[in-house]
């Protein structure tokens, strides 16, 4: 019986650890504005910090239409897509406090690998995650990360400008910069991120 209730009671304590383990804390400057944050939702604050967000909206691309995800869920909306695929893209969070240098501390799930990262055709909001820093040299450009994902168009909103600004595929972005920020991605197909690699061409031909 003993051995049993200990059996048991490793298998919680396990359970417990991989729990723990697939949540990180994530850190963002938040403006007195709209921000487009990754993975972002009114459970992953403190309730002090909570009282400073008014509203969460997600983007739902297979029908190119926003969601409201607080106050007021709209679950029906929500459950067309699945949660989970919304916690892992980038969503409008409206923050009712200037911003003083401050940042806002929130928890996240572990980010999937790039090439988990399912986009459909159309509009996507993408957040940056750690992952992008493929080869730890602190910077990316979407060129390197799209995967088999013919981009279209790359935009990042401005809070200090209140406007989109479009970026270009082969710009080097600093990891540090967009760690945990949202870019609005447009495709041509349904399609996910990756690294790319150069096509490699065919062999030499055989000598005459």
């Amino acid at each position: 019986m003993n051995k049993r209730v200990l059996v048991f009671g490793l298998l919680i304590i396990l359970g417990l650890s991989f729990v723990y383990a697939a949540r990180m804390q994530a850190e963002i400057g938040l403006t007195k504005n709209w921000n487009l944050v990754y993975g972002f939702t009114a459970s992953s604050v403190s309730e002090s910090e909570l009282e400073n967000i008014k509203a969460i909206y997600a983007f739902i691309p297979t029908t190119q239409e926003y969601v409201r995800v607080y106050p007021e869920p709209e679950i029906s909306k929500i459950n067309s897509i699945g949660e989970s695929y919304l916690w892992k893209s980038a969503v409008w969070v409206y923050y009712d406090k200037k911003y003083e240098g401050v940042t806002t501390k929130y928890n996240v799930e572990e980010p999937p690998a790039l090439e988990e990262m399912q986009l459909y055709r159309r509009w996507n909001f993408v957040g940056v995650t750690p992952k992008f820093d493929k080869d730890e040299n602190g910077v990316f450009k979407w060129n390197e990360v799209k995967g088999n994902c013919d981009i279209l168009k790359i935009n990042y909103y401005n809070t200090d400008l209140n406007e989109w600004s479009e970026v270009s595929l082969s710009s080097e972005i600093g990891i540090n910069d967009a760690l945990w920020r949202g870019f609005v991605i447009l495709v041509s197909n349904d399609c996910k991120l990756g690294v790319s690699s150069e096509a490699i061409s065919s062999p030499p031909a055989i000598p005459a």
